[in-house]
């Protein structure tokens, strides 16, 4: 009986421990199949992530290369590269109606900012996701929520994206790119007021802001832009006199697009 009694001493803890390993890889597994499914519902777009690490003991936790591809029609591969997204979860409101993010942190993104004749990649997601979050409010027809747990809420005290990129592209620059450093962004109490949000509103308010960041910060850019068009310039002058024609048009273009 001593000898069962001292095995199942060494065997209970052992168990235990099994039991936390699979119930860790089981929610990090489940979160990323998760985004897997729900992320392209609420973007239209493609959405994945490489690994999934978080802790069902702290609440804490990062996500790796979480990738969020551009609406129909545009021609970059992505709407946004975020690299590490390191997040905090008040784990005692897991269980209630609204789930409480204490902090998101995205560090270094790369937002591809693609304009067409008529319109914007960014533009075109905001549209996507205010049909769902707002359907009264959107032109477009009402699309059916993505299922997120019922009613479940959520409501973010800290979001911050530091480090970013804005990889900016127009038809006007010829298939080129052109980088510019993003300033630091951050909202605080997102759904605090109402007690909670449901998701696509929480992600459009985000979304809204990472925009107007990259649209202002593009258009504060004209000068880097003018400096880039001497090189296409230069390029096009190797080229037929029907094509520098063309060139010449395409770089006026790019000037005008920011005065």
């Amino acid at each position: 009986m001593k000898k069962l009694f001292k095995i199942a001493l060494v065997i209970i803890p052992i168990g235990f421990v099994i039991l936390l390993i699979a119930g860790y890889l089981c929610l990090n597994s489940a979160v990323k199949k998760g985004i897997g499914v729900v992320g392209p519902k609420l973007t239209k777009t493609a959405v994945s992530v490489e690994s999934v690490k978080l802790s069902p003991f702290s609440g804490r936790g990062e996500l790796r290369d979480l990738f969020v591809g551009n609406p129909d029609g545009f021609k970059s591969s992505s709407l946004f590269e975020l690299g590490r997204v390191v997040v905090d979860i008040d784990l005692t409101s897991v269980m209630s109606d609204c789930i409480v993010v204490n902090e998101i942190i995205v560090e270094s993104p790369v937002v591809t900012y693609e304009r067409s004749l008529r319109t914007s990649n960014i533009k075109t997601l905001l549209e996507t996701i205010e049909a769902i979050s707002d359907p009264a409010s959107s032109e477009s027809s009402p699309e059916p929520a993505p299922d997120t747990e019922g009613s479940r809420k959520i409501r973010i005290d800290k979001f911050i994206f530091q480090g970013g990129t804005v990889r900016f592209s127009a038809p006007l620059l010829q298939g080129q790119s052109i980088d510019i450093p993003l300033p630091n962004i951050e909202l605080t109490d997102i759904g605090k007021a109402s007690g909670g949000t449901d998701p696509a509103s929480a992600f459009k308010e985000i979304i809204r802001a990472i925009s107007q960041a990259a649209t202002n910060v593009v258009g504060k850019s004209g000068a880097l832009l003018k400096d880039n068009t001497k090189a296409l310039s230069d390029a096009a002058k190797k080229t037929g006199s029907a094509v520098t024609e063309e060139a010449s048009k395409v770089l006026g273009g790019v000037k005008n697009l920011f005065k």
